[in-house]
């Protein structure tokens, strides 16, 4: 009867994995009608209406491919949309099973997202608390004021200042950390701290985690001991990364490396001698949704005022957008006589020498691993 029960198990998940197969052909099919539609579009016979009804058609197949992708189901389980992870038992012994992982097929994360027209979301850099009064309308965000944002204001006054004010884009909040080196796992009681003020909270609230022996013993102690404050899991590096959705500040201390062993037991240490002592703390990540799928644009405001937004800034080397997490944004701007029309157009700061090489793993643009082991990265060239 277990044999039996296991080959009906097989049977389901040959159906679970034709319906996710068969739901992928389809988008398969928009994704080569939309190639059709490029290569039509860049014609030299096709004027500017022609263009704007090849787009047309192509914005609502991108739509289609989200519905399909947000879906497409089976037994009340999305299958395409990224969340699926299951362990398929095919034998009735232990360990006789089958895993199945299916990665998302949204457009997002297709790479037809951010650059395209119908761009939905950015996301910032690490939250840092303004030590003066951003004034309203010192940000803008798709040409409307954001409300003012009082010194040293937490998480949740940045998300009220936006959404309050600013229609059609939607402003939450994350926090993701990963730890520097790969930890062994091993600590005793209280070696590794958390500290986390969740938004809304005065005062911050401290997790001193019990001992463990490995990585998996570790992470299970963290998200048990934590009540969900914060979730620990482990990469696929082996590093210990913990997260929130609420994008509230976390602070990490971790006293079980050693003068000998700089990893310890969470691999949290950033230090290169002795033992540690400084709390590590890891401010929070605003992420902008366009909510009617135009590019989230994003800007430095009041520039007809005395007191406008400026690069001058609300503390030492931040200007308004800075202090949460942004650069401004432009759309249809001439640079060095070449026009830029994309839907997200972001001037940094002015460039100076690295000086310090940055590693594999340290700077990700759209998804893409930027590093070469071949190629030196402490100067500008």
């Amino acid at each position: 009867r277990g044999l039996a029960m296991a080959v009906k198990n097989s049977n389901d998940s040959m159906s679970l994995a034709a319906t996710a197969e068969g739901a992928m052909e389809e988008v398969t099919n928009m994704l080569q009608r939309i190639r059709e539609l490029a290569v039509q579009s860049a014609n030299g016979t096709m004027n500017a209406s022609d263009r704007s009804s090849l787009d047309a058609e192509v914005q609502a197949l991108k739509t289609e491919i989200d519905r399909v992708a947000n879906t497409t189901q089976f037994n009340s389980q999305n299958l395409l949309d990224g969340s699926y992870k299951a362990t398929f038992q095919i034998g009735d012994r232990a360990g006789q099973t089958v895993g199945l992982k299916i990665g998302s097929v949204q457009i997002k994360d297709l790479g037809m997202g951010a650059g395209a027209a119908g761009g939905q979301s950015i996301v910032g850099a690490r939250y840092a608390a303004p030590s003066a009064e951003i004034a309203a309308g010192d940000i803008k965000i798709n040409g409307q004021d954001v409300g003012s944002i009082a010194a040293n204001a937490d998480m949740e006054k940045v998300l009220e200042a936006i959404n309050n004010n600013v229609d059609n884009v939607e402003a939450t909040a994350f926090n993701v950390v990963v730890a520097k080196q790969k930890g062994n796992g091993v600590t005793t009681d209280g070696q590794l701290e958390i500290t986390v003020a969740e938004l809304g909270q005065g005062t911050a609230t401290e997790f001193m985690i019990s001992a463990s022996s490995s990585m998996e013993e570790l992470v299970a102690n963290i998200n048990a001991e934590t009540g969900g404050v914060v979730a620990a899991s482990i990469n696929d590096e082996g590093k210990l990364m913990l997260s929130n959705t609420t994008g509230a500040t976390i602070k990490v201390l971790d006293t079980s490396a050693s003068a000998t062993s700089y990893d310890g037991g969470s691999g949290f240490y950033t230090g290169t001698t002795g033992t540690p002592t400084a709390t590590n703390t890891y401010a929070g990540f605003v992420k902008l949704t366009s909510l009617d799928g135009t590019p989230v644009r994003i800007e430095q405001g009041n520039k007809a005022l005395a007191s406008a937004g400026s690069a001058a800034g609300v503390q030492a080397g931040f200007d308004d957008l800075e202090a949460i997490g942004f650069r401004e944004t432009m759309g249809d701007v001439t640079l060095d006589n070449v026009r830029l029309d994309d839907a997200y157009t972001v001037f940094g700061k002015t460039l100076t020498a690295p000086q310090t090489e940055w590693g594999k793993g340290d700077l990700v643009i759209n998804g893409v691993e930027i590093f070469d082991s071949n190629v030196k990265t402490n100067t500008a060239a």
